[in-house]
């Protein structure tokens, strides 16, 4: 006895395959409860969804319960991004004030995003005592380089200024001379204490 059954991306994404739609046959597993069968359905024939599997569409199968045979899938898998589509995605990783008598600060920068983020700005803001964000008490601006996708690149700032007793703001990209796929996770804040 065999089952008819359609089978779906979800599936076969994970032997690398971007089909999303196919039919074929599954052997009857002998009566053993929980066996796994998967049909290779390449090339691709259906590239957008929604996508519904069902198995024992033919209901061949007598079952005690008919109603949970299919399953919709109703986002469309993207596939391989295309060249226009991939974008850095540049964050702060993380920050180590280094010398705060004379505004030393490192900064790692990531690119978390899939494709090489151009040569941007990189901003310090130190803030007056008790100021944050009302008054600055010195303003940074350091050059970084080209960082590519997936890679992390340490920035030294050296602000020429203490910063104790007060905090302080990081902010990459500053120019927005990079298009992200993500524009809202550029700013740091560190906050220094006495010394």
């Amino acid at each position: 006895m065999k089952i008819k059954t359609i089978i779906l991306a979800s599936l076969l994404l994970m032997a690398g395959a971007y089909t999303y739609a196919a039919q074929g046959n599954l052997p009857t597993p002998n009566g053993l409860v929980g066996s796994k069968n998967v049909i290779d359905v390449s090339p691709p024939t259906q590239l957008n969804g929604p996508w519904r599997a069902t198995v024992d569409c033919s209901n061949t199968v007598q079952e005690s319960n008919e109603g949970n045979n299919p399953l919709t899938y109703l986002l469309r898998h993207p596939g391989p991004l295309s060249q226009r589509r991939r974008l850095p995605d540049l964050m702060i990783k993380a920050h180590n004030l280094i010398d705060p008598y004379g505004g030393h600060v490192a900064v790692k920068v990531w690119n978390k995003g899939n494709a090489e983020a151009a040569p941007c700005v990189l901003r310090l803001i130190i803030w007056e005592s008790n100021k944050f964000e009302q008054k600055e008490a010195k303003t940074v601006f350091v050059k970084v380089p080209a960082i590519a996708a997936g890679v992390t690149t340490v920035i030294q700032i050296k602000a020429g200024a203490t910063i104790i007793s007060t905090n302080f703001s990081l902010f990459i990209d500053i120019s927005n001379d990079v298009t992200e796929s993500n524009e809202n996770n550029n700013r740091a804040e560190g906050e220094a204490g006495k010394y």
